[in-house]
């Protein structure tokens, strides 16, 4: 799964109705994450892109697909409403929330139905998801001089 940051200036605050990311205190300023960081492991939220087409898909008949994913994984999905997208898109904003165990699997669900349905894949048939991060942790993700995306389109076989 192919995964493109889009940095968000203000924490994106409109969308998220309740709840706060990760707990995390300490760390380091050299933009690579870790050392004195700890984490509250139930405390994740997660948040990404789709299109308003690709909402019905995760949302389902009546609320089915997302009832079903949120009983089966114990996360909470939210998504923004019709009308409200992220700025400077068409895109919908799903919110993920629970822990980092629960957040993975019911995005691997929300992709694959996302796949099954014609949604979210990249020209090339691969799953792809933008996610949405605060400007403050773009270095901790891309890593200085981008050396992070490098190790990861290395062990992606991607250049």
């Amino acid at each position: 799964m192919m995964a493109t940051t889009r940095g968000d200036a203000d924490d994106d605050e409109d969308f998220a109705d309740e709840g706060e990311g990760p707990s995390v205190e300490g760390g380091d300023d050299d933009g690579e994450g870790g050392g004195g960081t700890t984490i509250d492991d139930d405390g994740f939220t997660l948040k990404f892109l789709i299109s308003p087409s690709a909402a019905g898909s995760v949302i389902g008949k009546g609320g089915a697909t997302i009832n079903e994913f949120q009983a089966l994984t114990g996360t909470r999905i939210q998504l923004s409403r019709n009308r409200e997208v992220f700025p400077g898109t068409n895109d919908r904003v799903v919110i993920l929330s629970g822990d980092v165990k629960a957040i993975l699997q019911v995005l691997h669900l929300i992709m694959t139905k996302l796949v099954a349905d014609g949604e979210g894949v990249d020209r090339s048939g691969q799953p792809q998801v933008a996610l949405v991060v605060p400007n403050s942790a773009c270095g901790c993700v891309i890593g200085k001089g981008g050396r992070r995306f490098e190790a990861l389109s290395k062990t992606r076989g991607r250049t």
